[in-house]
């Protein structure tokens, strides 16, 4: 009787110490991208996060890298996430992910832009790695010569609101502008397809006899930072999309990239929603990302890269910045948009954020491990615009 007396008050005690010593694990995230250059072994993209632990729960939850120097490239690279848990952590109710952006080797060779590392660190294909709050080791690897661009390892949790690619009509997330669509990532970014291509093209047809625009994407860039905004102290994180342009004539091809931030600037309470360079003024701090067109072409002289550069640019300035949606402009009712179709569609959902470390991040609406195309939108020759990859955006607060 004694013995079982003794038992049940051990048993009793491990039952409470089991208590004191949760938390006292930890979640170690770690993630990097290797590749051969020359005869060397190279690793890039190295990046990593202790999570589960009480002193680590409200660490920030986007970790970049913003990719290598211009001109490296790394054959066969291969990316890799890798969770490893010891102890007795906390349940965050969790995932944790890792992008990593490539593009051919050499891609960006020449051309023109005022800051070209942005597109060239942006532009390409992404290996996307996912992987649940448990032991494992997701990879991936591609068999291309491929520059390493900017990378982010970030953490998903299952209450993060979301945009999805498509909302359905008669839904409480559907905010419709007096069509049918309503609002989600699929009509954004389809009508600001359809303006670039319809102010852009006519800007860069009008320098040459007969072109011929042969390819038009849009394309994503899953995460982005207006140093400009954050050099003055205030946060501005979002996502971007690149207008790609191959047109041509008779002495020769011109690759065109206009690249866009979407961002949500730090209000205090709230956020407000900006798009450079749409939104440019001149109490924009720089530095703009009109500033990054980049123009890549294959003429007898380099001179005409930088004329295709300013009137591109010229055009991009004189885009109505009220009609990406018709009748819903800028700001406010912009994010009221995105507010809806996450969930958060009362009037207080414009104070809606609960940390001043939050972030933003666009992810293939595809979540599965791999290789994954950032071709949003294309139109080739006269032909139809098609629909190429889906994403949605999420709310990391």
């Amino acid at each position: 009787m004694k013995l079982t007396r003794f038992a049940l008050s051990l048993s009793c005690a491990l039952y409470l110490l089991s208590f004191i010593i949760a938390g006292c694990g930890k979640i170690v995230v770690t993630t990097k991208t290797v590749g051969i250059q020359g005869s060397s072994n190279l690793e890039r993209g190295n990046l990593t996060v202790t999570r589960g632990d009480a002193n680590a729960v409200n660490t920030k939850r986007l970790y970049q890298y913003n990719g290598s120097a211009a001109g490296e490239s790394l054959r066969l690279p291969a990316a890799q996430l890798k969770v490893e848990i010891s102890g007795n952590p906390n349940n965050l109710g969790e995932g944790y992910n890792y992008i990593q952006l490539f593009s051919a080797g050499r891609l960006f060779d020449g051309g023109t832009s005022h800051a070209k590392s942005f597109t060239e660190n942006n532009t390409g294909s992404i290996f996307y790695l996912t992987q649940p709050q448990q032991n494992g080791t997701q990879e991936s690897s591609s068999n291309i010569t491929s520059h390493i661009g900017a990378g982010q390892l970030f953490i998903i949790q299952n209450n993060d609101r979301s945009v999805p690619w498509q909302v359905d009509n008669g839904t409480s997330r559907c905010l419709t502008t007096g069509g049918t669509d309503c609002f989600d990532m699929r009509t954004l970014t389809r009508q600001l397809f359809r303006q670039l291509v319809n102010n852009v093209e006519p800007s860069v047809e009008a320098l040459f006899s007969n072109p011929t625009v042969t390819r038009q994407e849009l394309r994503y860039i899953p995460h982005v930072v207006h140093e400009g905004f954050e050099g003055e102290g205030r946060r501005a994180r979002g996502f971007g999309l690149i207008y790609f342009a191959e047109i041509s004539i008779l002495t020769g091809r011109a690759f065109i990239y206009v690249p866009m931030k979407f961002l949500f600037l730090d209000n205090v309470n709230g956020y407000t929603f900006f798009i450079d360079p749409l939104d440019n003024s001149n109490l924009t701090p720089s530095p703009s990302v009109s500033r990054s067109i980049y123009v890549k072409g294959e003429f007898i002289t380099g001179a005409m890269e930088g004329i295709i550069r300013d009137n591109i640019d010229t055009a991009i300035s004189k885009l109505p910045s009220t009609s990406i949606i018709p009748g819903v402009a800028n700001g406010e009712l912009l994010m009221l948009g995105f507010n809806t179709a996450s969930g958060q569609s009362s009037a207080a959902a414009f104070s809606f954020r609960t940390t001043p470390i939050y972030d933003f991040i666009l992810v293939p609406e595809n979540r599965e491990n791999g290789v994954h195309s950032t071709v949003l939108w294309r139109k080739d020759g006269d032909g139809d615009i098609e629909n190429i990859e889906r994403v949605t955006l999420f709310f990391l607060e």
